[in-house]
């Protein structure tokens, strides 16, 4: 995990201390981090807490170690999760591996509480984009008979 990543990661443990909890929890990395969740709360009138922990440049592998400070410390209902976009860039990227440990965080991420995942596409022109998004898709059906919450793959169109 890279210093900035740490640093992020020490701001959000700062900021949950004064937060308390959240009834939804945005975690992802580039396109989440840049999103106006604030704005979006009040333009659509939602009486709801909504935080977003995204950590820009963050890899799927850094989200288990970000998992206390974006989602369980915040106790939220619904998770929306949004990774890959870091890992694709990567040149040893190997969609196979990567599968299989996005399914170990969506796991992780139910531990603890009963809350709804929800996975976000990927946004990209890559091929992987689409075989990954087809993968969050198969998750879902799987895991959302064998989990206490739901788990759902919202559709990229």
């Amino acid at each position: 995990m890279n210093a900035a990543i740490l640093e992020q990661k020490e701001a959000y443990r700062e900021v949950n201390a004064i937060t308390g909890s959240a009834g939804s929890v945005i975690f992802g990395t580039q396109s989440f981090s840049e999103l106006p969740v604030a704005e979006l709360v009040q333009d659509f009138g939602l009486n709801i807490s909504v935080c977003n922990r995204s950590v820009e440049e963050a890899t799927l592998e850094d989200a288990f170690d970000l998992l206390d400070e974006c989602v369980y410390e915040l106790h939220p209902h619904k998770v929306f999760l949004n990774f890959g976009e870091t890992d694709m860039a990567r040149p040893d990227f190997d969609l196979d591996r990567f599968i299989a440990e996005y399914e170990q965080l969506i796991q992780k991420t139910h531990e603890g509480g009963k809350r709804a995942v929800y996975i976000i596409p990927v946004l990209s022109a890559k091929p992987e984009a689409e075989k990954l998004n087809l993968a969050a898709a198969m998750w879902t059906w799987r895991t959302s008979s064998s989990l206490k919450s739901p788990a759902c793959a919202c559709s990229a169109s």
